[in-house]
């Protein structure tokens, strides 16, 4: 196979993880009884502040868990990929240890950064 087959696959299974996320979260809001969690759904339209085809690992990791990331999670991803150095506080219930491990994890390796993330759970 050659580089424009497996750009053309790539892109054809990016399309497709993209239709399916969002299928996912028509699905999430169909069942979703809660008022804030539903307005919370609602809020994030899901790939706003990235390109999925940048970072198709993101795009997995939302079908493989069938989440939305949220735009601060990509902001936060973002500017520690972008900053060896920097240090961020992040709330509980933000998704440090289901999403920004790993949006790091699969970042890194893409922009070949030195950014680590710790989760602390106490």
């Amino acid at each position: 196979m050659d580089r424009s087959n497996d750009e053309g696959l790539r892109d054809a299974l990016g399309v497709y993880l993209v239709a399916m996320t969002r299928a996912q979260r028509s699905q999430r809001l169909a069942r979703t009884k809660n008022m804030l969690e539903l307005q919370q759904e609602l809020a994030n339209m899901g790939h706003t502040n990235w390109i999925p085809r940048k970072y198709p690992q993101w795009l997995g990791l939302e079908f493989e868990n069938n989440i939305m990331i949220r735009p601060l999670q990509v902001d936060v991803a973002l500017s520690m990929l972008a900053d060896f150095n920097c240090v961020m506080q992040l709330n509980m219930g933000e998704g440090k240890t289901k999403v920004h491990n790993l949006l790091l994890s699969f970042g890194r390796k893409f922009l070949d950064c030195g950014a680590h993330v710790d989760s602390y759970s106490g």
